[in-house]
């Protein structure tokens, strides 16, 4: 059972047998959270930005679906592919036409259509969903 009872995990409770972390710990633990460089600079802000944040800058006017779609295609490139000095391959597939429905999302907002807050802004979707026009793998080459 346990207590309501608030206590520190550190004062006489779960590690009061455990001696102090030495140096050599905390400067390793510091090399674990730092920072990895971003492997494709030119992008990195619109790779970090919440989907929250792209609807406000395409609400705004400070960014078009098409600038984003172009940016994460390059970023793709760059980091993705096969031939990209991380390889990660994580995107396997990408919609052949997805600059002309961001071309058609930025006509919308243009016109002051919105079909909704996120009109216009790209998805991944993991290749065991079904997709109308993509490859579904669910990750084995079998398939």
């Amino acid at each position: 059972m346990i207590s309501s009872t608030a206590f520190d995990a550190t004062d006489q409770g779960l590690f009061a047998n455990r001696p102090p972390p030495s140096a050599n710990v905390a400067s390793a633990l510091s090399v674990v959270t730092m920072s990895p460089t971003d492997p494709h600079p030119a992008t990195s802000d619109l790779g970090f930005l919440s989907a929250t944040q792209l609807a406000e800058r395409l609400a705004t006017g400070t960014l078009t679906s098409v600038e984003i779609v172009t940016g994460l295609l390059e970023r793709i490139a760059a980091i993705d592919a096969a031939t990209s000095s991380t390889a990660l391959r994580s995107i396997l597939a990408i919609s052949d036409d997805v600059v002309t429905q961001a071309q058609a999302a930025d006509a919308r907002r243009n016109a002051g259509i919105r079909l909704s807050a996120f009109d216009g802004i790209p998805i991944v979707v993991k290749d065991n969903i079904e997709t109308a026009g993509l490859p579904s793998t669910a990750g084995a080459t079998a398939l």
